[in-house]
């Protein structure tokens, strides 16, 4: 089945120029037309390129993993960072800038992901991170390349305020230059399998048009121009062709798309558009034989830096976990020819200092704790009190009270007006189950202020209800009218619109009801007027006025502004580790309207105004009428964590929702039979709090699963911990298959968990060759050669992904399996 979703992996992402100083030469040469004698005047242009250099904030960071502050046996485990900016890892080098433009290694990274944990730090092998000044960075025993001192010192962008660049304080981490030899420096090479661009491309249409072979055609021949010679074409940015006007149309393309680059022949391209965004397109093979056109658009991409290292525990010594801290840091110089020298004259016990960018840390123990153990921990049921608290009042006397809380109330300290204290019933716009229907004004005339036809001021004690079973008061609709009211005299912009539009409909209204006598007045006089002077709104002012009502009507019913307390009263209605379900109660959402509506007085204005825009279709379609809360950890361990909604009744499959029976019917096409069902789109998501993600649909849902994106699927390898020494091993897969089974991961060091990078590509590639399995066909063989085997290729095949954990939902609540 073709998915919405694609993840490129690409080698490395260049920005046009690194950061750093640029001299420029420009040459003007002049004289007369007619004379041989000519001018030349010549002048030198200093550029500073600026970018990150000692530090990267939070807000660059998309993910990291193991989360930070995690616990869990993360011993298979290749600790990654993502950034959000796609150049981030080479927009410096670690070599000068004309030893990298003559190499083959000008696409090495500048930064090192270096995993260092409390064992080390007992050994000595390292230190804790620690503040220094530039102007100390040589200070000390701990070894820091001069030149790259002197280019600190000198770069005035790395001035805070009014200080001095010296006087900057940066992270920094020492090690034994024994320990930096087996992380990296022995064979640096390493560092070139170690950071990618990860990019993610969504569907922009449904691949339902043809595409003709024509178009296929001329389009391969701006590849291959020598009629159809299989000779590979160029690579990298000379790779890409121009668009032509003929293929622009034939394959639907915006007029600002410039180039287009083959990445498959015949199968896929990616399109150059520097103003609506880069598209990627794919040949889809039709059951009816003809080629469709499938075109995504660029969701998001990173870059993604690796560590070599495996985490590591030790129960022996730390029993509670040991911690593993990742470290970003700058190789900026250090691979420079003179700074190589110095550093092969340390001796091994020689301490180096090196400045860390940004760093996070986890505990690793061997206890298997991570988002799929997490996720399947969830207490899943409607929004209402809890059964362990209910179920102590089964049995007695008090049934009125447990169809209260079941129904998602909560009861709540009440002061009157009076000074008069009493317990009354409150439930917020989450309900466990549905009120009234949302195409219909739920509130009655009393409530509405309409009494013998006429209009009078509405207030919240109109919407209170009281209940005669139990003796108390509901406060619901009341609270939200009031809270409507509240909310809104906050809004300046939207007072000022509600105030001008309710004083020009009643000046309006006012006008209107003496219109027959003063146009009968005036028609004595043989004049006739047909609309007398002010006798009509101004349609622009009114139009944008209301305009401005609705927005913020919206944007109440999205609940981004209402209060915690008011979604959630009490805290035993979300538990720790808890996914609820519920409906939104329309009555809710209509008397916070009132409420917003009511201010600036002119009850029939407001009455006929809240009637005409709860009763407006394009207003019902904003108002979410379903939805769900998840808290947990996860929550900030993950924020990139996804929650799907589909509703597996839409084509009546069965009475009762079996995860386990369609995962037995549908085997291996469990997975395409899932996404067969459409997913809910969600309206509004919200962080409450730390640890609680608020969502709401307009559609119901029966069925809700958790997983991350696949742009945050990390790395990691078979860990077997029962032999003399750990073992690690991978299985390799292509297309979805696996090709290489149980390949030994090469070390460099077994007791640190140091991986030779260098000898893990080779051995890939050679297995690859080797097999005899159908899915590493020829072509593919072939292309390990022509396209090498570098840091895309090696973070595809050494991923690792997390379950997708999935459950039922409805009035029986079901927790399902992982796929």
């Amino acid at each position: 089945m073709m998915t919405d979703d694609q993840l490129q992996f690409i080698d490395y992402r260049k920005p046009k120029l690194e950061a750093g100083k640029y001299t420029f030469t420009v040459d003007h040469d002049f004289g007369g037309p007619k004379s041989d004698q000519k001018l030349k005047e010549s002048t030198e242009v200093n550029l500073l390129v600026a970018g990150t250099r000692v530090s990267v904030g939070d807000e660059a960071i998309f993910a990291r993993y193991p989360p930070s502050g995690e616990t869990g046996d993360f011993s298979d485990t290749l600790p990654h960072i993502s950034f959000n900016q796609g150049t981030l890892p080479w927009i410096r080098s670690a070599y000068d800038h004309e030893q990298a433009s003559s190499t083959k290694e000008n696409y090495e990274p500048w930064i090192y992901l270096m995993n260092v944990h409390d064992g080390d730090v007992q050994q000595g092998l390292a230190t804790a991170v620690v503040p220094c000044a530039i102007k100390d960075l040589r200070s000390g025993d701990a070894y820091f390349p001069k030149g790259q001192y002197d280019s600190l010192m000198a770069d005035i962008s790395l001035k805070e305020g009014d200080s001095e660049v010296a006087d900057r304080v940066v992270q920094t981490i020492t090690i034994k230059k024994s320990f930096f030899n087996t992380l990296l420096w022995q064979d640096k090479s390493q560092n070139n399998y170690l950071s990618h661009v990860r990019r993610r491309w969504q569907a922009t249409n449904d691949a339902n048009e043809y595409f003709d072979a024509a178009a296929l055609n001329e389009l391969d021949k701006q590849f291959y121009p020598g009629n159809g010679s299989a000779e590979a074409p160029k690579k990298g940015e000379d790779s890409r062709v121009e668009l032509t006007d003929y293929l622009r149309e034939n394959l639907h393309l915006p007029d600002s798309a410039v180039k287009i680059d083959q990445l498959a022949r015949k199968s896929s391209w990616l399109v150059n558009d520097p103003e609506k965004g880069d598209l990627l397109l794919d040949l889809i093979d039709g059951d009816d034989g003809k080629n469709r056109l499938k075109v995504s658009s660029l969701k998001r991409e990173l870059s993604v830096l690796m560590s070599n290292r495996f985490a590591q525990s030790d129960s022996t010594i730390f029993p509670e976990g040991t911690r593993n801290n990742c470290y970003v840091v700058s190789l900026e110089g250090y691979l420079k020819e003179e700074n190589r020298e110095e550093i092969d004259s340390l001796n091994d016990g020689d301490m180096m200092r090196i400045v860390v960018l940004t760093s996070w840390w986890f505990n690793c123990t061997e206890e298997k704790v991570n988002f799929e153990q997490r996720s399947k921990a969830l207490d899943v049921d409607s929004l209402r009190m809890p059964k362990n608290k209910i179920s102590p009042l089964m049995g007695t006397s008090n049934e009125c009270f447990i169809d209260r809380l079941n129904a998602g109330y909560v009861a709540l300290p009440h002061r009157f007006r009076q000074g008069d204290q009493s317990i009354s019933w409150y439930r917020g716009p989450l309900v466990p189950n549905e009120v009234v229907p949302i195409n219909q004004i739920a509130l009655n005339d009393n409530e509405l202020a309409l009494e013998k036809n006429e209009q009078i001021a509405t207030d919240a004690d109109r919407l209170l209800c009281y209940f005669d079973a139990d003796g108390m008061f509901d406060i619901s609709y009341s609270s939200a009218y009031e809270l409507g009211r509240m909310l809104s005299f906050k809004n300046n912009k939207y007072c000022k619109a509600l105030s001008q539009y309710k004083r020009a409909k009643a000046r309006y209204i006012e006008l209107k009801l003496t219109d027959d006598e003063r146009r009968k007045a005036v028609g004595e006089t043989g004049i006739y007027i047909e609309n007398l002077p002010y006798a009509k709104l101004i349609p622009e002012a009114a139009d944008a006025q209301l305009k401005m009502i609705k927005s913020w009507l919206v944007k109440l019913v999205s609940f981004e502004s209402i209060p915690r307390w008011n979604l959630i009263a009490e805290p035993d209605l979300l538990p720790e580790r808890a996914l609820r379900t519920f409906n939104v109660d329309p009555k809710w959402v209509q008397s916070l309207w009132l409420g917003a509506l009511s201010l600036n007085g002119r009850p029939k204005i407001t009455a006929e105004l809240f009637k005409e825009l709860y009763n407006d279709t394009s207003m019902q379609e904003q108002i979410p009428q379903y939805g769900a809360i998840l808290r947990s950890d996860i929550v900030w361990a993950y924020p990139e964590l996804q929650a799907k909604f589909r509703n597996l009744s839409d084509a009546e499959v069965t009475a009762e929702i079996n995860l386990e029976g369609f995962k037995a019917k549908e085997k291996e096409g469990y997975a395409d039979f899932i996404e067969s069902f459409k997913e809910k789109k969600i309206m509004y998501k919200q962080r409450l709090d730390r640890e609680s993600f608020l969502y709401l649909t307009k559609e119901g849902f029966d069925y809700v699963s958790l997983s991350l994106p696949p742009e945050s699927l990390h790395y990691g390898a078979n860990f077997n911990n029962s032999a003399t020494a750990p073992v690690f091993t991978k299985s390799i897969k292509l297309s979805g298959k696996t090709v290489i089974d149980n390949l030994a991961v090469p070390m460099r060091d077994k007791s640190l968990a140091v991986i030779d990078m260098t000898e893990l590509a080779s051995d890939i590639v050679t297995e690859l060759k080797a097999c005899r399995n159908t899915d590493v066909n020829s072509e593919f063989k072939k292309s390990l050669d022509s396209q090498g085997f570098n840091s895309a290729r090696m973070s595809r095949f050494m991923l690792e992904g997390e379950a997708q954990v999935e459950f039922t939902v409805g009035d029986e609540m079901k927790s399902g399996d992982d796929q």
